[in-house]
């Protein structure tokens, strides 16, 4: 396994807005289920050329952030960029196993423009992305119960 997973996403396939209520229920955006699927072919095929190998142990995941402009947005990308990688099955096979989590938003101006076009993400704005294993012993995903299905009090007989 290669020790560092490394890879850029561009800043089209990154998305804050996951879900809308809708008929009493949440649902998934269509540009969030758009953004999850980019984003698994972004790890996917980075995983691949790397011949990274689907880990099941503790990870390490670290992203810089290079916003295309001074707009306020919300940066709560976390969950689509985990969803994401989770759907492209060649990272990990749960992101549960990301125990270690570390998001920097460079600043448009700085010298952190420069040093993340080296690294590849676009003068549009993006992400470059790091994962690599903190431990060895595999991470289970901890089982959620199930809830009792509702049910009906008995009717009472008189």
């Amino acid at each position: 396994m290669t020790d560092v997973l490394q890879f850029t996403v561009p800043w089209s396939a990154l998305c804050s807005d996951n879900r809308k209520f809708l008929s009493g229920k949440f649902i998934l955006t269509a540009e969030y289920r758009a953004s999850k699927q980019a984003l698994a072919d972004f790890s996917a095929k980075a995983a691949r050329k790397h011949k990274w190998k689907q880990a099941t142990c503790a990870l390490a995941l670290r992203v810089t952030v290079c916003e295309p402009d001074h707009r306020k947005r919300d940066l709560n990308w976390s969950k689509n960029l985990k969803d994401g990688i989770t759907l492209g099955e060649k990272v990990w096979w749960d992101d549960c196993q990301v125990r270690d989590e570390h998001w920097r938003f460079a600043d448009c101006d700085d010298d952190d423009r420069l040093s993340l076009a080296d690294c590849g993400v676009l003068q549009d704005g993006g992400a470059f992305v790091e994962v690599w294993a903190i431990g060895d012993a595999p991470v289970t995903p901890k089982r959620r119960r199930a809830r009792a299905p509702a049910v009906a009090p008995e009717s009472a007989t008189v």
